[in-house]
């Protein structure tokens, strides 16, 4: 069973996280271990050639292993991030994206 249920870690995000709660970054499972946490891509977030930026799918996967951490340990907000290395092999599609970590 996980730490932390999906409605606290969206609830901490919209208290602690708030810029990344208004980007619309939501978790839509959390497991022990393992969650998916949703981007929905509105067209503030792309850039020019209908390109999701990648600052935001970093975003994405950030906050889908800090879900990942705090499924296993419970909230704390000092579980911060030392080291994030993304290669960007094609373009991302618009509409809905997903980070799973595990």
């Amino acid at each position: 069973m996980a730490a932390i249920t999906v409605t606290e870690f969206n609830q901490f995000m919209k208290q602690e996280l708030a810029w990344m709660y208004k980007l619309g970054i939501r978790a839509e499972t959390i497991s022990e271990g393992e969650a998916i946490i949703r981007l929905e891509i509105i067209k503030e977030l792309l850039r020019p050639g209908e390109t999701v930026a990648g600052p935001f799918i970093m975003a994405l996967a950030d906050v889908a292993m800090y879900a990942v951490v705090v499924s296993k340990r419970g909230g704390t907000k000092m579980a911060v991030t030392t080291n994030l290395n993304i290669n960007f092999l094609r373009r991302s599609a618009s509409g809905t994206l997903r980070a799973y970590g595990r």
